[in-house]
């Protein structure tokens, strides 16, 4: 079986399949010196890069989890 979004929903400690299914959650805020995941173009982005993209609409996560061997990507949600 493939599922196309497997992520955490860090309020609740659950694993979700749904990109927006975590109850509660909060936009995400950027903090400076953090890194963030472009689920959109699947890269890694500095902090001055995530808010340009995250402006201009693109699906950011922190703390994202990418496997590189198999190029997997495991989401946060708060």
């Amino acid at each position: 079986m493939v599922f196309d979004y497997i992520g955490f929903c860090d309020r609740h400690g659950k694993i979700t399949l749904d990109d927006d299914s975590c109850p509660l959650h909060e936009p995400l805020e950027i903090r400076e010196g953090e890194f963030y995941w472009c689920s959109t173009c699947k890269t890694r982005l500095t902090w001055e890069e995530a808010r340009e993209y995250l402006r201009k609409g693109y699906r950011l996560h922190r703390r994202a989890y990418v496997e590189p061997d198999i190029k997997e990507e495991l989401y946060s949600v708060f």
